[in-house]
């Protein structure tokens, strides 16, 4: 059996378990390189980011709902993990360096506006933060 070192995997519980039933248990990232977190972390972020906020009546209706939210996952959200680029841009292909040098510039760019737009604001008198 493999598993992540989850406290859901790694108790006495699932060590009786596989003792009694001959189980050798392998933990992903200790035991073998391999690892199921990208697709943990989907799974996580379709929980907490969407279905926790859902109304689920169904098991049709959570159909559809997790089938809306791979989609926009995949195709609307961007991802820190890639540079903020959109998962479908990455498999087909997008230079994710070049877009992150863009994204890059118009954060220096916008933050620039920012602290001059902030320098022409006229501080109050009697603000106690300027005193």
């Amino acid at each position: 059996m493999i598993s992540d070192a989850g406290v859901e995997n790694i108790n006495k519980t699932v060590q009786e378990f596989s003792i009694r039933n001959k189980i050798d248990q392998i933990i992903a990232q200790i035991d073998i390189e391999q690892s199921n977190s990208m697709i943990e972390a989907f799974f996580r972020s379709l929980k907490n980011n969407y279905l926790y906020f859902t109304e689920l009546r169904t098991f049709k209706s959570l159909e559809k709902k997790v089938e809306f939210y791979v989609n926009e996952h995949n195709h609307s959200i961007p991802h820190a993990g890639i540079k903020y680029c959109i998962p479908a841009e990455i498999y087909n292909g997008k230079n994710i360096d070049k877009e992150h040098e863009k994204l890059k510039l118009i954060h220096k760019q916008n933050r620039k506006e920012r602290i001059r737009r902030n320098q022409e604001l006229k501080a109050c008198v009697d603000c106690p933060a300027v005193a």
